[in-house]
């Protein structure tokens, strides 16, 4: 798995506006990678599941340093993949 980006974990830091994780799944049978056209036929399940926003409370008005973008982007990431373990019906493989 690719490492996260902190760009949402930046802008979040310094706007203080909420993340809400969303996570989907079934979207890759619909439309696979690379593929031109959707697969409507026969219909999939896509479910897309939302969570709480994502706590950087005691982060903001830190100074955005290495620690502070690497912790809020930690929690951001931590957010997402437990929505997408919902929606996959699953645990998400260990080291993610």
């Amino acid at each position: 798995m690719k490492q996260a980006k902190s760009g949402i974990a930046r802008l979040a830091l310094a706007t203080g506006a909420p993340v809400v994780p969303i996570g989907h799944w079934g979207t890759q049978f619909v439309l696979p990678p690379k593929g031109r056209f959707p697969r409507l036929l026969p219909r999939r399940r896509v479910v897309i599941c939302t969570g709480e926003p994502v706590d950087l409370a005691d982060l903001l008005g830190q100074e955005p340093t290495r620690e502070v973008v690497e912790e809020a982007t930690r929690r951001i990431v931590k957010g997402i993949v437990e929505q997408v373990e919902r929606a996959r019906g699953e645990k998400a493989p260990r080291g993610v």
